[in-house]
């Protein structure tokens, strides 16, 4: 018989780690050989899970965890992201169908997921969750009704609607015919019933795929009738970029996207397993999910120097690796190149680009999340932000006695730095742009001063580390840093859908933006790879004679491995060989590499 591989922790006396489901480390007498056996390597890595993780019954595989304690949807926040991943994301129909994966609470609970609506920035976006929305693609009616419409009815007008090949915006709740698509026969069907555009939707992704969008509108029939378009300023708490929305048939009003930020809205569950729109501070269950990318100890980045644009630079990294390369913080910038000798003067691109103009608010410290909700804009002789036809050269944020203004990124004022490691404001009476004090500050600092850390500024007026973009990573990270080099870049972000723009590495590692059709080496990054031995002992011997029922459990493993990716060797160890002879059931120890 072979010893049990595992074995409960059990101390001699009560200790705190009693209940904690431990298993005991076995003594070894070798690094090599020792450290990578299954009976080592197997008990410290579950060790090393947190404990709510040891003490689960059972990991979902869809990495849902319903909570079953109630919490405002800003608590389960901070919740999930030091214990999971993040609150949950649900990125299609499947996803949205197993979100509670078995439990029985979880469908009645009401339970918050990871969306919500932190401000009125509206983006727009297709239904189908794999369809991208390009705004250098799109086909308005910019000429005859100057689509899509911004006036003073703009939040009713948040559908798009196809008429003679022309797209327009429409309130949610008219009526009209649609066209579903169906993927599996690659084909177009218009529906002649009138319905409002969330019945529409929810006709076709019963029926078919989804309402149709993207590049399968070449396939559509003449006429009047609703797409798979739609604009709303609802986010994941986790950055992702999915456009996937599940509401209630019956909010229409969530559609037209009548925020007020006195009350933030936050997404739950219905009792249909669709989602309602609720007040964020409002006391629920909630659910997190877990993603394998967490668990990540390292992300790596991979140069490439082959010279590519940057879109197929992008389709490369995402079919070798992740994805291009996000940088999140000035530690990442530094270290993006690694050791590449050929990288830092490569001008490789990342993965920075500017596919539209919509432009977002930013703290320049990516750890803040800006909140429109907790604005001090000035709003009385001015409607700050400022929209008017120079508004382009209006995207960094100056205070100016207390309150917020947005200035021309290319005027000089004085601004403050703050220090995270004293906790403390400095004010530098040194005139700069907005720019130039940012790298200041990086440099002698932390960082502009910016969030909360602004309720210690002094009486004046001063940059601090508030800006505006239209700039988004490729893989949908909402990281807002920025490392853009001084002399090659101008924040006034004239964006040309003729000429869309992308970054590339500078003079050390800084950014510069550039023509996105240009030829370039580029950065990719992904988890890094690890190879181990791994050494373990089977429970029932593994022979190699055909026929045997433990050769088929042999053949079984190796098919798994094989499909995993991992290189397997069996091995037999020379004392067992002569007993293999004589045992049709094999042998105890089996050994993979």
């Amino acid at each position: 018989m072979c010893q049990k591989l595992l074995l409960p922790y059990e101390p001699s006396r009560t200790l705190r780690s009693s209940g904690s489901r431990l298993l005991v480390i076995p003594k070894v007498r070798t690094h090599t050989h020792g450290e990578a056996s299954f009976q080592f390597y197997g008990p410290r890595l579950w060790n090393s899970l947190p404990e709510d993780l040891r003490a689960a019954e059972n990991i979902q595989e869809d990495g849902y965890h319903f909570i079953n304690v109630e919490k405002t949807w800003f608590e389960a926040q901070a919740f999930c992201k030091e214990l999971y991943t993040d609150l949950a994301t649900v990125t299609n129909q499947t996803e949205a169908e197993t979100v509670c994966g078995s439990d029985p609470d979880c469908p009645v609970s009401e339970a918050w997921i990871g969306l919500h609506r932190p401000d009125t920035t509206r983006v727009w976006h297709w239904s189908q969750p794999a369809v991208e929305y390009q705004e250098n693609e799109d086909v308005w009616d910019l000429v005859t009704y100057y689509q899509p419409g911004y006036a003073a009815d703009e939040y009713r007008e948040s559908c798009g609607y196809v008429w003679d090949n022309w797209w327009y915006d429409e309130d949610c709740n008219s009526l009209s015919y649609f066209v579903c698509y169906d993927s599996s026969t690659n084909t177009s069907i218009l529906v002649r019933n009138n319905r409002r555009w969330l019945d529409a939707l929810y006709f076709c992704r019963e029926r078919y795929t989804d309402l149709i969008g993207g590049p399968q509108l070449a396939q559509a029939p003449p006429g009047r009738y609703w797409i798979g378009l739609f604009r709303d300023s609802w986010t994941w708490s986790d950055g992702s970029s999915s456009s996937f929305r599940n509401w209630e048939s019956g909010l229409y009003n969530v559609l037209r996207d009548n925020w007020n930020p006195d009350t933030p809205q936050c997404a739950t569950l219905s009792q249909q397993m669709r989602w309602k729109s609720e007040d964020c501070t409002e006391q629920r269950p909630f659910i997190c999910y877990n993603s394998l990318d967490s668990f990540s100890i390292n992300q790596s980045y991979h140069f490439i120097n082959i010279n590519k644009p940057w879109s197929d630079a992008q389709t490369y990294c995402r079919d070798n690796y992740t994805d291009l390369a996000t940088v999140r913080d000035q530690t990442e910038a530094e270290r993006v190149c690694g050791s590449d000798s050929d990288c830092p003067v490569s001008e490789a691109w990342i993965g920075l680009h500017r596919p539209g103009t919509t432009r977002v608010w930013h703290w320049s410290q990516p750890a803040l999340e800006y909140q429109e909700n907790n604005d001090v804009w000035y709003r009385y002789t001015r409607k700050e932000p400022y929209y008017s036809s120079d508004n382009d050269r209006q995207s960094c944020g100056a205070v100016y006695n207390n309150m917020w203004r947005d200035w021309d990124c290319e005027a000089s004022l004085f601004f403050v730095c703050y220090n995270n490691i004293t906790k403390t404001s400095v004010v530098v009476s040194e005139t700069k742009k907005w720019l130039e004090a940012l790298h200041y500050c990086r440099e002698h600092h932390t960082d502009l001063i910016a969030g909360p850390q602004l309720q210690q500024l002094p009486g004046g007026q001063y940059w601090i580390g508030l800006f505006r973009d239209s700039w988004t990573w490729s893989d949908g990270n909402n990281s807002s840093f920025r490392n853009w080099n001084v002399s090659e870049v101008s924040l006034n972000d004239d964006w040309s859908p003729s000429a869309p723009q992308c970054a590339r590495l500078s003079e050390q590692n800084s950014w510069k933006s550039e023509d996105c059709n240009e030829q370039r080496p580029f950065i990719c990054y992904g988890a890094e790879e690890r190879r181990r031995r791994i050494f373990f002992s089977s429970h029932i011997g593994l022979t190699t004679r055909r026929g045997h029922r433990p050769y088929i459990y042999r053949q079984k493993i190796q098919e798994r491995l094989d499909q995993s990716g991992l290189k397997v060797i069996w091995k037999t160890p020379p004392k067992k060989r002569e007993e293999i002879k004589e045992q049709d059931n094999g042998y105890c120890p089996s050994h993979m590499v």
